[in-house]
């Protein structure tokens, strides 16, 4: 129920800020993602790549390879909204039941995903728990049992 689809075929992708960077392996891409932890605030979002696209859709514009979201991440200080991606684009939103954190709103509303409405309370979670829990899921290859999770389609 855990696992994750990650015997990726080649590389990585990640996203930090606006930058974006490619790897090839599993330990330059959690070395880069400790790097952004040292932000004070950012959005992380992690890809890979799925193999290549046939040749009838890359005739009709399409990238030559599929790229298949893993997961996002996005803090402030000291809180964060966890999301991971199954190859289907359904959401595992994560949920501390552990430790509870109580995010104020201003804090919510600037991890609300891009939506309109602030992140629900309970989808906030302790910034430096949530790194961890990508960092696992990065060199596990399975969401952390530590944690709870919201599906949504």
């Amino acid at each position: 129920m855990n696992a994750m689809h990650t015997s990726a075929t080649g590389d990585w992708y990640l996203e930090c800020g606006e930058e974006e960077r490619v790897f090839n392996s599993v330990e330059a891409l959690s070395e880069a993602i400790g790097a952004c932890e040292l932000n004070a605030r950012g959005r992380l979002v992690i890809s890979r790549d799925a193999g290549p696209r046939p040749r009838w859709q890359r005739i009709f514009g399409l990238a030559p390879r599929y790229r298949v979201g893993f997961l996002s991440l996005d803090w402030s200080g000291d809180f964060a909204r966890l999301i991971f991606l199954d190859d289907n684009g359904s959401e595992y939103r994560a949920v501390d039941c552990r430790h509870p954190v109580v995010a104020p709103e201003t804090i919510r509303a600037q991890l609300g995903d891009g939506d309109v409405r602030s992140c629900p309370a309970d989808e906030c979670m302790g910034t430096a728990r949530a790194f961890r829990a990508v960092l696992y899921a990065v060199r596990k290859g399975q969401r952390t049992v530590w944690l709870g999770y919201r599906f949504v389609e």
